[in-house]
């Protein structure tokens, strides 16, 4: 089996269907309000919602990038084989005055570069601060 981690998802590929099916129901969970769902209360879905799903085109799972380390330990658990391959794009600096197609104020700067320093970010600005602009960066 293979993890492979980049910036935007974990991807499980390789992986045997019983193993990629563990992995799927050990990181799903019951949904709250599920059971007033006509999809569960018709029997077609099971009120759960997994943070992996199963490509089917391309056989494998794809989740959440921070993910990765607990699928590990997960295999190290239950004794499956694995290999984590980091697939990390080359970080090269980004104007983002030029991607907004006009400067940016300071804090909008700060703001995407902040956002763009860590793997995941919610940019929190006041009303008509700027955040369309700053989220188009």
């Amino acid at each position: 089996m293979i993890v492979l981690k980049n910036g935007t998802a974990c991807e499980i590929r390789e992986a045997p269907r019983d193993v990629a099916e563990t992995i799927r129901q050990r990181f799903a969970f019951v949904a709250d309000g599920h059971e007033y769902s006509k999809a569960f209360q018709e029997g077609r879905w099971d009120g759960k919602l997994r943070l992996f799903r199963r490509d089917r085109d391309f056989g494998f799972l794809s989740g959440p990038p921070g993910l990765a380390d607990e699928v590990a330990e997960l295999a190290d658990a239950s004794g499956w084989e694995y290999e984590v391959v980091e697939n990390l794009p080359d970080e090269e600096p980004i104007d983002v005055g030029r991607l907004a197609g006009h400067p940016l104020r300071d804090y909008q700067e700060a703001a995407v570069e902040t956002a763009l320093s860590r793997s995941h970010a919610i940019l929190r600005m006041a009303i008509r601060s700027g955040k369309c602009v700053s989220g188009e960066t």
